[in-house]
């Protein structure tokens, strides 16, 4: 049930944003999933939830870091500028922020999509990755939803989110 409401809601809404839509073939590297030194990053007090359960917590630096879980998962956001009505907290304003594949923003977009394991899209797209796994000697699926927008091909918008179902 929780996989199936979530999907429905993820899809609902990830298809109002963006202008393609993969169901990925090739798994997304384990890579992309993680983002480089968040462990060393300052605890933000000013974290928001939105109205889908997610909370998230805000970084700024040259770029933008949004760090999001919910009962099902969690994910990043990279992107140019803080989100509306959001507290961000600055910790170094020449940080550009990356995932542990080295994939930031302003990256090229054949460099992104040969990273994602993806086709060659428009500027907006979301990508949707699934594969079974075994966690703990179970097996489980794990969907991980990415979206990627580009700007004269350059990667201006980066959202990973993966959860894990049973």
């Amino acid at each position: 049930m929780k996989l199936s409401l979530l999907f429905l809601l993820l899809l609902a809404t990830k298809l109002s944003l963006a202008s393609d839509f993969y169901l990925a073939e090739n798994p997304l590297p384990e890579n992309v999933k993680t983002v480089q030194a968040v462990e060393s990053l300052p605890n933000n007090p000013n974290a928001y939830k939105t109205d889908l359960g997610v909370t998230s917590r805000c970084y700024k630096g040259k770029t933008t870091l949004v760090l999001s879980t919910n009962d099902l998962g969690q994910g990043y956001e990279f992107r140019e500028m803080p989100p509306e009505k959001v507290k961000c907290l600055t910790i170094n304003k020449n940080k550009t922020f990356s995932n542990k594949a080295n994939i930031s923003l302003y990256t090229k977009k054949e460099d992104v999509l040969r990273l994602l394991n993806a086709p060659q899209t428009s500027d907006k797209a979301t990508l949707l990755y699934n594969q079974k796994k075994t966690i703990n000697g179970k097996s489980v699926d794990e969907q991980v939803w990415v979206d990627v927008e580009f700007n004269n091909n350059l990667l201006v918008r980066l959202s990973v989110f993966a959860s894990i179902t049973q």
